[in-house]
């Protein structure tokens, strides 16, 4: 008897073929269609190669989410061999088949298009009690609670671990406190997979209150936080022994603050984004002292520069150097008033018999 294919085999097929598990599916629908029609789909699934999520806004996507997740590459929302190397250890990883290739089904795991990826509320039961898992997903994910629960809730002081696979390798986070309705509240410890610390005040999991942030490469901040991000005065050192005092505003310097080098030098005054911007005072591990506008860490505006010998410049400044009107004040040769043009001295009236050199630009 000839078989042939009816609308409902052509919408059974259509069904099939947008299937998530194309093959295991397409067995699902067999009976819609005859024989000879199931052994062509199923030659064609087995023969087509994977969807690819072709779009630069998605490969831009899915770079940004294995930037948050550790893999190495460049978020550009361009194709690159980095990207590839990336593609293939997280599927390593997540024990997936190792192509390289940004493919539909690997755009839904990354962004969580599939219930079984999504980053929000997972329970993972613990040795004692449920956890509430929050973030990007991790591959091979184990979470064991040790302390007192009540309702399956943690409750009272404990220390939650949370171990996955990456790069090769399993990474553990561990958590230290005072657990209140699953949650740490009140002092606690957050230690990270890549060695970074923190220790202070937590409320609801988050980091707020005061507390001290260290990270593997030997910054330091200590001072304030607001929902694990730094707001309001604090302190950060440097390895080198630089060291910054003063306000922040999400995670950044902003207003008021102090930045000691580690040669000796000191800045006071204005802070834009972490820059010296707006007004204030520079004092060179040479002797010299500059009081005025910054834009971007540079000397640019209005500012008195003045020099270990005794001499003072009163004037404009761009770019660091002098510039616009200006005056110099010098103990032993009086006072010169002029036009500077980036530090040289192009027109001047005083200091009798000026000789223009080298001295002049400066």
């Amino acid at each position: 008897m000839a078989s042939y294919t009816t609308p409902w085999d052509t919408i059974c097929i259509l069904r099939a073929l947008c299937q998530f598990e194309g093959l295991i599916t397409t067995l699902h629908f067999a009976p819609c269609f005859g024989g000879n029609m199931f052994r062509l789909l199923l030659l064609l699934c087995l023969a087509a190669p994977p969807v690819l999520a072709q779009t630069a806004d998605d490969i831009l996507k899915a770079q940004e989410v294995l930037e948050a997740l550790g893999y190495d590459l460049t978020v550009d929302g361009q194709e690159s061999p980095a990207m590839t190397e990336a593609i293939k250890t997280y599927q390593r990883d997540w024990e997936l088949p190792e192509d390289g290739i940004l493919s539909d089904d690997l755009f839904a795991r990354l962004t969580a298009s599939y219930p079984y990826t999504l980053p929000t509320e997972q329970q993972i039961e613990g040795r004692d009690c449920s956890v509430e898992i929050v973030g990007l997903s991790r591959a091979r994910l184990t979470v064991t609670h040790y302390g007192p629960c009540e309702a399956s809730v943690r409750e009272g002081p404990g220390t939650t671990i949370s171990r996955y696979f990456q790069h090769g390798e399993w990474w553990e986070v561990i958590k230290t406190g005072t657990f209140r309705a699953g949650k740490l509240n009140g002092m606690g410890e957050y230690r990270w997979a890549n060695g970074n610390v923190y220790v202070g005040d937590f409320v609801d999991d988050a980091q707020t209150g005061k507390g001290e942030l260290r990270w593997s490469n030997g910054d330091v901040y200590i001072g304030d936080f607001v929902d694990d991000v730094r707001n309001g005065k604090g302190e950060y050192r440097f390895p080198d022994g630089s060291v910054y005092i003063g306000d922040f505003v999400e995670n950044l310097w902003n207003g008021k603050g102090e930045y000691r080098f580690a040669d000796g030098a000191v800045y006071k005054g204005d802070f834009v984004d972490n820059e010296f911007t707006g007004q204030g005072e520079f004092r060179y591990s040479s002797g010299s002292v500059y009081i005025g506008d910054f834009v971007k860490g540079v000397r640019s505006g209005t500012g008195e520069l003045r020099y270990p010998t005794g001499d003072v410049y009163i004037g404009g400044f761009l770019n660091g150097r002098p510039h616009g009107h200006g005056v110099v004040i010098s103990p032993n040769f009086g006072t010169i008033e002029g036009q500077w043009d980036d530090g040289c001295l192009q027109t001047a009236t005083g200091w009798a018999a000026l000789e223009r050199d080298s001295n002049t630009c400066g």
